[in-house]
């Protein structure tokens, strides 16, 4: 499932929301603005994480549907809207704070009634969604300091939500399309950070100062982006995330994708505002603000990808830590110098990192894999998928096949054998295929796939057949002497491995009562995988 483009742009909508902040931050670049930009970013990252989730489940493909997501967009642009002047000062209220209130309350409810048509399972969510804009909509009544306490109960109430829920089991995640529409998302804040920078240099003349600094923006904005994406992250992300079991792809999903992204997210947020601050006044310094803007953004961001790589194991996490740390310690430095030094000097932290980090990852060899475990643990996994079918027939096929794969994973030509181990196992499986050993064992499933009954042909029937697949797989470009001397009708003293039963390699043909037998029964077939490597 791909992300659509109604997807795309109900994430420019929401964009927007991120651009009025990155202006809210810019005029007041204090602790204080820094509160409030937290707070509302806050609660409507949590929103448009319910709507990527909502998204995932389904795309929005009939009209109804989709008038709903555009109304929720609406509520979107009005939130955006109402942030300049969303808070009061002290004794007032916010002279748009309703306002905000209101369209996230529609945000809110659009999301509702369309996720209850997908799964019931979103009225344990619904009550922490739903108090939530019913504060905000209070505090926008409010006058300060009492709004700003109403504001952080509605952000605590959504962000402690998912430790009273249990979402394993009840929510699914389809994993290339919820990394891909996290990924745009992302691109497309940084390319709104860019915009509104230059939107920050409106009006004045391009002179070289100017030019330099925004080309040294643009340069920071790219590094920050080679970060996430140019390692390729992104996509170990979405291996991570694929490979994960169905239960544990919502926490993971929660971890990685709602509160690592909110320091990425909020350090482009800053650093964009840092940015249009320094191209307001080209080529003259910071003040501490700005520049505490400038490097605490980046370490944000590079502190959560930092985070992002611990959630889901896809990398060494702690040399992006310690870039945050580095870029954090550079906020004196930037306030000394001029702001194009500064910008310079972020830019070249990030980069610096980056060229450590591949440099080390190339540095240490990774340890030799284990040549028998992958395939005991799909001989594994293939009874085990099968089991789940609860077909019989899949069942003794998958068992079968299962003994037969750790048959040869014990026969398999030992690691310390002199000469070129990959170049036998290479030709062992060019005769294995060229035998016919893959057809036949293709041909057995072929003959049990028909006899599926329809009701039994779900979700567990294709696991129990991919499973299967993915052990004939690693058959074709794995390779065992004895088998290939089986197949071939070589003796096995000959080909000079341990002489066993070579017979077993084609069980169904050669010993036909051992194969009635191995089919027997599915539990008995099945008991030896009890001493297999776990998955």
């Amino acid at each position: 499932m791909r992300v659509s483009t109604l997807e795309l742009f109900f994430d420019l909508v929401f964009v927007f929301t991120i651009t009025q902040l990155t202006g809210m931050l810019a005029r007041d670049v204090t602790l204080a603005a820094a509160g409030r930009v937290l707070l509302i970013f806050g609660v409507l990252w949590w929103m448009y994480g319910g709507y990527a989730w909502l998204t995932n489940t389904r795309t929005p493909s009939r009209a109804p549907e989709r008038l709903l997501l555009l109304v929720g967009m609406a509520g979107f642009l009005i939130i955006g809207l109402s942030i300049p002047y969303a808070f009061g000062s002290n004794g007032a209220h916010g002279r748009d704070g309703l306002a905000l209130g209101i369209g996230y309350l529609i945000v809110v409810a659009v999301h509702s009634g369309l996720y209850l048509r997908v799964n019931r399972d979103i009225w344990r969510i619904i009550p922490f969604n739903l108090t939530s804009p019913v504060l905000v909509i209070i505090a926008g009544l409010a006058p300060a300091p009492a709004s700003y306490v109403l504001w952080v109960v509605a952000l605590a109430i959504q962000v402690a939500g998912p430790a009273f829920v249990r979402l394993g089991g009840r929510f699914d995640i389809a994993a290339a399309h919820f990394v891909e529409r996290h990924g745009a998302l992302m691109i497309v804040a940084f390319g709104e950070s860019v915009a509104d920078v230059g939107a920050g240099a409106a009006g004045q003349r391009v002179t070289f100062a100017l030019a330099m600094s925004a080309v040294l923006g643009l340069a920071l904005t790219a590094t920050l982006w080679w970060a996430f994406f140019g390692t390729g992250d992104d996509d170990r992300a979405e291996e991570s995330l694929a490979g994960a079991d169905s239960p544990q792809r919502p926490r993971l999903a929660l971890l990685a994708y709602f509160y690592a992204y909110i320091p990425m997210l909020l350090g482009i947020i800053a650093v964009a505002a840092a940015l249009k601050r320094a191209l307001a006044h080209p080529g003259a310094g910071l003040p501490a603000g700005p520049a505490l803007a400038l490097t605490g953004g980046v370490a944000l961001f590079m502190a959560g990808d930092a985070v992002f790589r611990r959630a889901l194991t896809i990398g060494n996490p702690w040399y992006r830590a310690a870039g945050a740390a580095v870029a954090l310690a550079a906020w004196p430095a930037a306030v000394a110098i001029d702001a194009d030094a500064g910008i310079l000097l972020l830019a070249a932290v990030v980069a610096s990192t980056l060229l450590v980090e591949q440099y080390r990852q190339r540095a240490v060899k990774p340890p030799e894999p284990d040549p028998l475990e992958p395939l005991g643990v799909l001989a594994r996994g293939a009874c085990l998928r099968s089991q789940a079918v609860g077909h019989v027939r899949l069942v003794q096929l998958g068992c079968l096949l299962g003994k037969e794969l750790t048959r040869l994973a014990a026969q398999c030509v030992p690691q310390d054998e002199p000469g070129d181990v990959l170049g036998q196992r290479a030709e062992l499986a060019q005769g294995l295929g060229e035998r016919g050993y893959l057809t036949r064992w293709h041909a057995r499933l072929d003959e049990v796939v028909p006899h599926v009954p329809l009701e039994d042909a779900g979700e567990a029937f294709r696991d129990g057949v991919r499973g299967l697949l993915e052990c004939l797989k690693f058959i074709e470009g794995f390779g065992c002497r004895d088998a290939l001397a089986c197949e071939l009708g070589v003796d096995a003293q000959e080909a000079g491995v341990p002489h066993h039963d070579a017979g077993a390699v084609d069980g169904d043909q050669a010993h036909p009562d051992r194969a009635r037998d191995d089919g027997r029964s599915d539990l008995l077939a099945c008991e030896q995988f009890s001493e297999l490597p776990q998955a």
